[in-house]
């Protein structure tokens, strides 16, 4: 009898368990924006899109070790209330995304400086930056994802920004890639 109360309880539970309401995320906005510029040694360039402007730069340090960077990120988002931040690895380099990867996933925020070395000559490889948005009242921060998709040549000599997207939806993720 006392197995029998148990196994009724474990279904009941289960039953009652499975019939929750699931939480459901708010539709992502998208905005997918085609580039196709170049940026070379020669010269530091920015990028300036729908809500966003990047500045790229390849700094020589001599003549085998060029530094590749984004050394900055205005986004209207976090414009006049807040900041960029870039995912990055180890020793202040980019996280590198490959397509269908989910940003935010497993990454360290930083600043708006990151170094791109380690994307030279890997083909074309996504960056992943938040735009956080700051506000008063119990949730300060807010955070939009989004993703650039580059081309780093094998000698760094030339840095090749091809697209980009931006998930408008506050705290949703966007897949490295996604344009819709």
């Amino acid at each position: 009898m006392k197995n029998i109360f148990i196994i009724t309880t474990m279904i009941f539970t289960i039953f009652l368990s499975s019939c929750e309401d699931k939480i459901e995320m708010p539709a992502d906005d998208i905005i997918y924006s085609e580039i196709t510029k170049i940026v070379t040694v020669a010269n530091a360039d920015s990028v300036i899109t729908t809500r966003i402007a990047l500045a790229f730069k390849i700094d020589t340090c001599n003549e085998n070790n060029k530094q590749v960077m984004i050394y900055r990120i205005i986004d209207s988002i976090g414009e006049c209330n807040g900041y960029q931040q870039i995912a990055i690895s180890a020793n202040n380099s980019a996280y590198m995304f490959s397509n269908n990867d989910i940003i935010p996933e497993n990454n360290l925020w930083s600043g708006d400086v990151a170094y791109l070395d380690d994307f030279a000559g890997k083909g074309e490889k996504f960056i992943s930056y938040r735009a956080v948005a700051t506000y008063s009242g119990p949730n300060q921060e807010k955070y939009y994802y989004s993703w650039i998709k580059v081309e780093l040549s094998a000698d760094k000599s030339q840095l090749k920004i091809i697209s980009r997207a931006d998930n408008l939806t506050e705290g949703n993720p966007i897949k490295a890639g996604q344009i819709e």
